[in-house]
């Protein structure tokens, strides 16, 4: 019997998630731990966003283009 190799994939688009983290460094936000406690969300959450396991609420990409100097339209195509 022939062995399958199963390959697990992302659906989040690298390069896009590669310059939001960038737009976060950019902004100031040395650490993802500050970004997240001046957004008022917990950092996993923050976390999982960033490197493209969730989508955010719409309050959260409210928060994270505020802080980030982006409408939402701009962070959506970073997304």
């Amino acid at each position: 019997m022939r062995s399958i190799e199963r390959i697990e994939t992302s659906t989040a688009a690298p390069e896009p998630r590669l310059r939001l983290r960038a737009r976060v460094y950019t902004a100031g936000y040395r650490t993802m731990t500050t970004l997240a406690s001046e957004m008022g969300v917990h950092l996993t959450a923050l976390s999982r966003v960033l490197n493209g396991h969730d989508w955010p609420s719409p309050r959260m990409q409210r928060r994270l283009a505020d802080k980030l100097g982006l409408t939402l339209r701009e962070l959506r195509e970073l997304l």
